[in-house]
């Protein structure tokens, strides 16, 4: 009698385990804690020796985080996260250079601002023009000049619009950063040194298998592992952080980097190849004006037109019955689909009128762009 009365303590006290286990993955699954959220990049980037990185022509990949941002990401020809445009005809063109807010890689393309901006445009104003995309994540405004140099020969645009979110100055302060792929994961490092230490760590993490599996699986996994060394089980992510190094800063611009001299190269493209330049500051989370903020207070070149884009974004929300925050992920700081939308509807809204659809006669040198708000 003692040994089957044993034997079954034995197995009332693994059912009672059992049933905690599973009662505790079910309240984890149901309230989803931030903590155990995955952050995934997608696998979309390649090297550049000079920008640092840029997005593979074609690629797809998948972009999730804190259980909220679940999108599948598609590049098209031209390497960025836009629709293909047929650039045959001579249709009137916007062209759009800015970073993560602009690229949009958090929603699905035809949520993206810039397709709404298009849309808008399509049924108000003109049904053949074109809104191109040419965003990048985690760049700055040095970054953005570049990206419109070397595609102004064959997009020849109408209109420019630099989208200016306020970290673009900081992103300027940066020593270069690069990304480049290694396993599925996203090396972004600054050295030489650092990808080396960023494989070794990549290829660390991905060799604890059995770990791995059951912390992609399992909530409870998750929480126990969290206490230890798995950072790149939670990330696909790799920055000098991990290495336990800080990002590295510029002493000062540099020549030519300062956000006054970026912002005159603008308008001087803007001169040589006659299309008008508009510089649209985008909502932080935090103030719906700290871009313009910060862009009035970093960038005073001459004939810079700025539109302020933040009465119709209130507009659109009281029609709406929406507050601020709702045009953000609730645990991240970026656009969400109808933040997109109230974006792209305030920027056709107030950059309508001022938009030369139609391709400008060569402008004389110095005749300028029209002047700032």
């Amino acid at each position: 009698m003692g040994v089957r009365r044993l034997r079954l303590k034995i197995v009332l006290l693994l059912a009672s385990i059992g049933v905690a286990l599973l009662v505790g993955e079910i309240v984890l699954r149901v309230l989803k804690p931030l903590s155990l959220g995955l952050e995934h990049q997608p696998a979309i980037y390649q090297h550049d020796p000079d920008i640092g990185f840029r997005y593979k022509p074609n690629a797809t990949g998948w972009i999730g985080r804190h259980f909220e941002i679940d999108n599948q990401v598609i590049i098209n020809s031209r390497g960025f996260h836009d629709t293909e445009h047929d650039l045959s005809t001579g249709m009137p063109r916007v062209v759009v250079v800015g970073d993560s807010f602009t690229a949009g890689l958090h929603v699905p393309i035809p949520d993206t601002w810039t397709q709404v901006l298009q849309s808008r445009l399509r049924a108000t104003r003109e049904p053949s023009i074109h809104v191109i995309n040419l965003g990048l994540d985690g760049t700055g405004t040095d970054v953005h000049l570049a990206i419109l140099k070397e595609n102004l020969g064959d997009l020849c645009p109408n209109v420019v619009i630099v989208a200016f979110y306020e970290d673009d100055i900081a992103d300027l302060q940066l020593c270069q950063v690069y990304r480049e792929l290694h396993r599925g994961y996203v090396l972004a490092y600054q050295t030489p040194e650092q990808p080396a230490k960023m494989r070794a760590l990549v290829d660390e993490a991905l060799g604890r298998r059995a770990s791995l599996w059951w912390y992609r699986r399992l909530y409870l996994a998750r929480l126990a592992m969290n206490w230890g060394n798995c950072r790149l089980f939670q990330t696909n992510f790799v920055t000098p952080l991990h290495l336990g190094e800080r990002a590295l800063l510029r002493p000062a611009y540099g020549a030519g980097r300062s956000p006054d001299a970026l912002f005159k190269a603008f308008v001087d493209l803007s001169k040589q190849h006659g299309f008008k330049l508009l510089v649209v500051p985008v909502p932080a989370k935090h103030d719906l004006e700290a871009s313009r903020k910060t862009l009035r207070q970093h960038a005073r070149a001459g004939n810079l037109t700025v539109v302020d884009v933040a009465p119709m974004v209130r507009a659109s929300l009281a029609k709406d019955g929406k507050a601020y925050h709702d045009m953000f992920w609730r645990h991240d700081g970026h656009l969400n689909a109808y933040g997109h939308r109230v974006f792209g509807l305030a920027t056709t809204a107030t950059v309508s009128d001022r938009l030369a659809l139609r391709r400008p006669a060569a402008r004389a040198g110095n005749d300028p762009p029209d002047g700032s708000d």
